[in-house]
């Protein structure tokens, strides 16, 4: 009796091991990514700096509990500033965050699980200390620039102009966002031959592509030459790697977001969407899914005309906003929220630590503190940006999250776990349903998903098999379909 109670007691330790590895659904086009601030992510060596040995120990944290197969880590490269988008080399690793054998360890881990890696790619501007720009300046004290050929690397002048600073008498700079960052001249040919080795050298190494920073910065807002260098850049990634991925920031509104598409890169990040005052905060906030509903599909079908490629890439936050836990009222509104994005089409982007409500605003330290992984171990936790002053309390973590079912962590992974097996909402362009004013309505294909923003329970008129219960719940009846206040399912015509 005691063998056979021993036995049952092993196979059911077995059974539940299987449940918790095969939870994962792997999609066939993997489309959810999840942005790190790696010095704030997970420490590996105990010195308080998050790390990419960190990363890597945290993969299945990612893919497993999460979901995601797709990482952007913001900038690795070396650099004097802590969140380093001033860059003093561009093909290597910032020693605070280990090395290139590092960053080849985590790449081959990554690829292992069928995982992806995209690197933060800051073209707009170096650091004052990288060699170009200090051989740069050198050379213009000395009058020797006829011989030095990265006095073409930036945009100088004899005379102050705007957006120019001065570093000596008589030498001024380009330096839009700061004197730290002066600007690159990216009309330069020796500067685009230098790009083009950049991204050869991290795609030979294993990364699947770039997030580019301040695109619409490149040119001081001039759309067409942004386009012209964007073009180019894709062209010279895509003929090395085709599959590779290109998601741009130009913090811009949409209207004008919509006539960059037209450089062929892949995702521009849909900033109308985000923050406390974008689209899907407002339409949480006041129950209206139908504008919500309208503005993603002719959004999509607006950045088609001129890609027809193009995939939307949606956020709630990211390393320069409010995280958006400070802006909802409740679990259940970033509940919501989360479902919303996450069900849209195109790319959506996961700011790590969103997926368990951390908080932060303010100076820019402040949205990126270091993820929680648990409120009694101290294990792998790292420390703060040395001016982050947040003193708003965070009593939860993910190892408090993991054991709770109604977490707003295990919601995510539910969510996405959905989302992974439908390549519809990526592959698809989508249509929005009229119906109440409460409901979104998104038609993908042979699939719809519908979210209630309301707490009143909605009749969609129609007859419907669900296939998917999101969030809430929701029946079919001879009215038509009706969902509960608060809910999220993936639907199709029966």
């Amino acid at each position: 009796m005691k063998k056979l109670s021993l036995l049952l007691i092993l196979v059911l330790m077995i059974s539940g091991c299987a449940s918790s590895q095969t939870s994962y659904v792997h999609p066939e086009i993997p489309s959810v990514y999840y942005e790190i601030f790696v010095a704030s992510y997970y420490d590996s060596n105990g010195d308080g700096m998050g790390d990419l040995d960190g990363v890597r120990e945290k993969l299945p944290y990612i893919q497993e509990t999460l979901g995601i197969s797709n990482v952007w880590f913001m900038p690795v490269m070396p650099s004097p500033s802590y969140h380093k988008y001033d860059v003093t080399d561009y093909k290597a690793i910032d020693p605070q965050y280990g090395d290139l054998e590092s960053m080849k360890n985590l790449l081959t881990a990554m690829e292992s699980r069928s995982m992806t890696l995209i690197l933060d790619l800051v073209l707009n501007h170096t650091s004052i200390e990288h060699p170009w720009f200090t051989q740069a300046v050198a050379a213009k004290q000395t009058n020797t620039c006829d011989s030095n050929k990265y006095c073409e690397y930036y945009n100088f002048s004899d005379t102050w102009q705007t957006g120019y600073r001065e570093y000596a008498p008589g030498i001024w700079y380009e330096s839009v966002f700061s004197e730290h960052m002066p600007d690159l001249n990216l009309d330069s040919l020796e500067v685009r031959r230098e790009i083009s080795d950049i991204v050869t050298y991290w795609l030979d190494m294993g990364v699947k592509g770039f997030r580019l920073d301040a695109t619409s910065h490149y040119y001081a807002d001039d759309v067409a030459r942004n386009n012209e260098f964007l073009d180019w850049l894709n062209t010279e990634v895509k003929t090395h790697t085709k599959d590779a991925y290109i998601v741009a920031e130009a913090w811009i509104p949409n209207a004008i977001v919509t006539d960059m598409y037209a450089s062929n890169i892949d995702s521009f990040f849909n900033f109308g969407l985000s923050q406390a005052n974008g689209m899907i905060a407002k339409s949480v906030k006041k129950g209206d899914g139908q504008s919500l509903a309208q503005f993603v599909a002719e959004y999509n079908q607006a950045i088609k005309v001129n890609n027809e490629n193009a995939l939307d890439a949606p956020f709630l936050s990211n390393h320069d906003q409010g995280r958006s836990a400070t802006y909802f009222n409740d679990v259940d509104q970033q509940k919501m929220a989360a479902s919303l994005y996450l069900m849209m089409p195109g790319n959506p982007f996961v700011y790590y630590g969103e997926e368990i409500g951390m908080k932060g605003s303010g100076v820019d330290e402040n949205k990126r503190l270091p993820m929680v992984w648990s409120q009694k171990e101290t294990t792998g936790q790292t420390k703060a940006p040395q001016n982050a002053d947040y003193t708003v309390p965070f009593d939860s973590s993910v190892a408090d999250q993991e054991k709770d079912k109604a977490s707003l962590l295990n919601h995510y992974a539910h969510a996405i776990k959905i989302r992974n097996k439908y390549p519809q909402l990526v592959t698809s362009s989508p249509t929005a349903v009229t119906s109440s004013a409460a409901l979104y309505v998104m038609r993908h294909d042979d699939i719809t998903v519908i979210h209630n923003l309301s707490q009143e329970l909605q009749t969609l008129p129609g007859s419907y098999s669900i296939l998917d219960t999101i969030q809430g719940s929701a029946k079919a009846s001879s009215d038509g379909l009706q969902i509960e206040g608060m809910s999220s399912i993936i639907v199709r015509d029966k």
